[in-house]
């Protein structure tokens, strides 16, 4: 108990805001006996996780409770209720709670979940392994993500998920939560003996899409900030080349065109920059439309609102210069998804390109 009081207390105190800038970006809590029920000693303990994960303001990325066989299923729906990844919109992509007391009646309030805009459909990675969601129930999720319910995850773990018994009949005690669950599988008429090789490529469809994202917004803030940062001039139309007599040609009045147009061009602009993805995924699961079709209407408008805001840019120069580094226009940096190798490598998932993803959304696949 005083192990767990610890735990939670420093739970606590790592994720509370506080006026210096955030910098905690994983928090690992493996195997400390927490328990998020009411029975904890810190009973709001998720109310707390889910309004720290929630807020923007938070750096953490990653957070792991695995190997807390405490953690049951009522605290984990609890947690799911209150967790919104979409407010702010929070910088969680990661959530590893393997060796828990979860059971098959978690399922369908998970999935619903990761399929919310309000919830956690932003979550890229999902690590539930020997949790006792049951056969039935990782299928179910599976399910989920193959039929494209579930666009944002990249990785996904469910081994060894054999229903907990507690020494009677499973059938008996899972009965209420499994039968529809298999119903469901067995009205959709799905054959599972390949659910493996569809679920790889379900992800890898996913990775393209998330990937489309990313390079359709970098692709468009340099054109956006140039088209609306600036200060288009006219030439005076009586001016000439004194080498070879023509007149001068007019800067083109970009600003002054109707913004519907100014929009307009820049749709055709993205349009023309985009091209096909080389990333070695199925032909199957490649989407046939090009890389503009990545970004929503509502992503493509907070681009532009970004660009044109002189702030934002002050802010991508901050961070650049805090690097060593300089905001690259070009949009040809931090677009990979490979892991940290080395210590001179730069960190993707950080930057002024992650702070510009974020800040207008495009850091997902909507």
């Amino acid at each position: 108990m005083r192990r767990t009081l610890l735990t939670l207390h420093a739970v606590y105190s790592l994720l509370s805001p506080s006026p210096h800038p955030p910098s905690l970006r994983a928090l690992s809590l493996n195997n400390n006996q927490i328990s998020l029920g009411a029975k904890s000693t810190l009973s709001s303990l998720p109310e707390f996780l889910a309004a720290t994960l929630s807020a923007p303001e938070s750096s953490l990325r990653s957070l792991t409770i695995s190997n807390n066989p405490h953690i049951d299923s009522s605290a984990f729906v609890e947690l799911l209720s209150r967790l919104d990844l979409s407010t702010g919109p929070s910088q969680l992509a990661e959530l590893r709670m393997s060796v828990t007391r979860l059971s098959p009646e978690v399922v369908e309030p998970l999935v619903k979940w990761l399929e919310s805009p309000t919830g956690g459909s932003r979550l890229q990675v999902l690590a539930l392994n020997s949790c006792g969601l049951g056969r039935i129930g990782v299928q179910h999720i599976q399910h989920a993500v193959v039929n494209g319910r579930i666009r944002n995850l990249l990785h996904l773990e469910l081994m060894a998920n054999e229903e907990i018994t507690d020494g009677e009949h499973t059938d008996t005690i899972w009965s209420h939560v499994v039968d529809p669950l298999r119903s469901s599988a067995e009205t959709s008429g799905e054959d599972f003996h390949d659910w493996d090789v569809r679920l790889k490529a379900a992800l890898d469809r996913n990775r393209l899409a998330w990937l489309a994202t990313r390079r359709a917004a970098l692709a468009l803030l340099g054109p956006a900030r140039i088209c609306f940062g600036g200060n288009a001039q006219e030439a005076i139309a009586h001016e000439t080349n004194e080498a070879t007599g023509w007149p001068v040609a007019a800067s083109f009045p970009f600003l002054r065109l109707p913004v519907e147009v100014q929009v307009h061009v820049l749709r055709c602009l993205l349009f023309l920059l985009s091209s096909p993805s080389t990333d070695p995924v199925p032909s199957s699961s490649t989407p046939s439309s090009t890389v503009d079709a990545a970004l929503t209407e509502p992503q493509f408008l907070r681009i532009l609102g970004h660009s044109s805001s002189r702030r934002t840019l002050a802010i991508e120069r901050q961070i650049a210069l805090a690097q060593g580094l300089a905001p690259s226009l070009n949009g040809t940096s931090g677009v990979g998804t490979k892991q940290q190798t080395t210590a001179d490598e730069r960190d993707p998932a950080s930057g002024w390109e992650a702070w510009y993803l974020r800040a207008t959304g495009c850091d997902r696949f909507e």
